[in-house]
């Protein structure tokens, strides 16, 4: 399959700015943070996970809650990665251009035959794939960033959420606030 359009190597600082700022923006409107999901797992499963902190089965709570928190987010970041890779070719020129020379050659194919149609579509799309690897590159790597931060609050929600169950009061560091951990000579300790 001739292409007019070189394979991109590596985006350019600008671009790949502008694809950052875009994956975030995305990320924002399209992921619950990690306490949300949490919730949602917890709201979904709690007729198990109140069987098991009945029993006094707390470590099994909170890995089953972990575990279907974790289920949550990753049916999230799916719909979320179609919507980055669908809007790549619509949102960023050099892959839109791309795409237009494969829909010139699929146009050109002959698409009466559904063997030819399948193989023609399965080359366009690897190559396409293949042109716009750089912006995959980029998107799992914040995907890979995005999991290992949202991990401990994940964790954090799941502790929240035992204290609620079990009436147990407590204060978060954020709703304590900076002060309160510098006047009692722990902020040293926190910003480690």
């Amino acid at each position: 399959m001739n292409s007019s359009i070189q394979n991109l190597i590596r985006l350019n600082d600008d671009e790949e700015k502008k694809f950052s700022d875009f994956i975030k923006k995305t990320r924002k409107k399209l992921i619950s943070a990690p306490k949300i999901a949490a919730q949602k797992a917890t709201a979904s499963n709690q007729e198990l996970i109140v069987g098991l902190l009945e029993k006094q089965k707390v470590t099994q709570a909170i890995v089953q809650l972990r575990e279907l928190a974790y289920d949550e987010f990753l049916k999230e970041e799916s719909v979320f990665n179609a919507v980055i890779l669908k809007e790549i070719g619509e949102k960023f020129s050099a892959p839109k251009a791309k795409l237009e020379e494969l829909c010139i050659q699929l146009s050109l194919s002959d698409l009466s035959d559904i063997e030819s149609l399948t193989h023609t579509i399965t080359e366009l799309f690897g190559s396409y794939s293949g042109y716009i690897s750089p912006y995959i590159y980029q998107l799992c790597l914040s995907n890979t960033q995005s999991r290992r931060s949202r991990a401990g609050k994940t964790f954090e929600g799941i502790i929240y959420f035992l204290y609620d169950y079990y009436k147990y009061p407590f204060e978060s560091q954020a709703s304590i606030g900076k002060k309160a951990f510098t006047d009692l000579g722990l902020v040293s300790w926190i910003m480690m």
